[in-house]
């Protein structure tokens, strides 16, 4: 049995369409810095969201996204850093175009859309798309700023109050007791159980995958898997731990 997926039920980090937007910026690709409308709560936990894709030159196909580059044969072709080294991509709060983006925005994804977790600073975001040789781009990216609430992921077949807060609150420098229960009460005794965090929603988020033998309901039964198992999203593994 696995409670990898359900985490997600009240996790921070957990985004999906719900999600409050606090601003959407059109990011030209051209060198230009933005500032952000938004004031960033000193303190505060956000999610910000990258998407899309423009004409970038270079190999390839010409193509790039947030954060890699020249789609024409993936995952073997897949570039993120260009002549001199420059790592190419969206910048936050990064106006020196070198080797290394204050923020990375993880591991490739075919939708081309990205969110990473940002604490604010008690100002605006100044975003910038870094790259060696800017004449031969054209279009632009988009960022989205997300209040980062607390949202119920999920198709409902994981049971309700298989998760719940104990106590404390998701809070930046705070403290939180998580209680993973079944309550069908389908478990054998020793049953594995885990639990994982993660900083990404599953593929198929808001829904989940669905996962042959982690049923809660039914012994064999399927499971959903709501989490991004990738190895730039887990940020905690606890298990095996016997039911």
């Amino acid at each position: 049995m696995s409670f990898l997926g359900v985490l997600c039920v009240v996790w921070l980090m957990s985004v999906d369409a719900r999600a409050q937007v606090l601003e959407t910026i059109s990011v030209p690709v051209d060198g230009s810095i933005l500032t952000s409308a938004t004031t960033l709560e000193a303190g505060r936990l956000y999610i910000l969201r990258a998407s899309g894709t423009f004409h970038v030159g270079g190999p390839g196909d010409g193509l790039a996204d947030a954060d890699y580059f020249d789609f024409s044969d993936i995952p073997n072709s897949l570039l993120d850093v260009g002549n001199g080294n420059i790592d190419l991509g969206l910048a936050i709060d990064d106006t020196a175009i070198d080797t290394s983006l204050e923020y990375k925005w993880g591991e490739f994804r075919s939708s081309h859309i990205y969110t990473i977790p940002f604490i604010g600073q008690g100002s605006p975001i100044t975003i910038q798309y870094h790259d060696n040789y800017y004449p031969d781009n054209s279009g632009s990216l988009t960022l989205e700023i997300l209040g980062a609430d607390a949202i119920e992921l999920g198709s409902g077949i994981n049971p309700s109050g298989s998760l719940v807060v104990a106590g404390g609150a998701a809070t930046v420098g705070g403290a939180i007791d998580i209680a993973v229960d079944n309550p069908l009460g389908t478990q054998q005794a020793g049953a594995d159980s885990w639990l994982l965090v993660s900083l990404e929603g599953d593929r198929a988020c808001p829904a989940g995958s669905l996962v042959p033998g982690w049923s809660m309901s039914v012994r064999g039964g399927q499971g959903e898997l709501l989490v991004s198992l990738g190895s730039s999203d887990l940020i905690r593994v606890k298990g095996p731990i016997p039911w």
